[in-house]
């Protein structure tokens, strides 16, 4: 075989490959629009940061990164990405975060999270709605290690009923808070200054 027949077959294997990538994000694109736009448009992807205040009144900066987690299977709605929070301490706490989204467009989403280092109170479970530029949440936090107290009473019409109340306060109401679009280092250098 001739240098210019080789050089023509690699060019057409090169060719090949890139028109198979270009159709793989076309159909991730069609299927997931919350990740990856074709027309400019916003995502759900990327960082998004603000503010939230628990049910004892306490301050914490958020900051997640919400990427798609390609690979798998085409068209599946997964989440991946980071998250991080600070509070009065001036500590910031570091989150893997997964989870996935509820219908096609991404407007509504979960995610879940494993902190990177321990502390008494954090975000486990998160859900999610999105529009434009902000994200709006709803989480529950959790103090895993703090007992919790179970109360069994009969009500009025004697039932019996149980009453399950969390061992931190922080942890017995849910929280709703909104993010926008932000970066770590923003949450980091106002957590740096006690602008929790």
């Amino acid at each position: 075989m001739r240098l210019t027949a080789k050089i023509r077959l690699i060019a057409i294997a090169v060719a090949v490959c890139a028109a198979a990538v270009v159709l793989i994000v076309l159909m991730d694109s069609a299927a997931n629009p919350w990740a990856r736009s074709l027309t400019g448009g916003a995502t759900l992807t990327g960082e998004w940061s603000g503010q939230m205040t628990t049910p004892t009144g306490t301050k914490h900066l958020v900051w997640i990164e919400i990427d798609h987690a390609v690979g798998g299977c085409i068209g599946c709605p997964r989440i991946e990405g980071r998250a991080a929070t600070c509070s009065a301490d001036k500590m910031v706490r570091h989150y893997e975060v997964w989870g996935g989204v509820e219908n096609r467009s991404g407007t509504q989403f979960y995610l879940k999270m494993s902190e990177t280092e321990e502390s008494e109170v954090h975000l486990l479970y998160v859900e999610g709605k999105w529009s434009g530029d902000q994200v709006n949440l709803t989480t529950t936090l959790v103090a895993p290690g703090i007992p919790t107290t179970t109360r069994l009473e009969r009500n009025e019409a004697g039932e019996d009923t149980t009453t399950v109340i969390g061992g931190h306060p922080d942890t017995r109401a849910p929280i709703a808070f909104s993010l926008r679009r932000g970066t770590l280092g923003d949450i980091e250098a106002r957590c740096k200054a006690g602008a929790s």
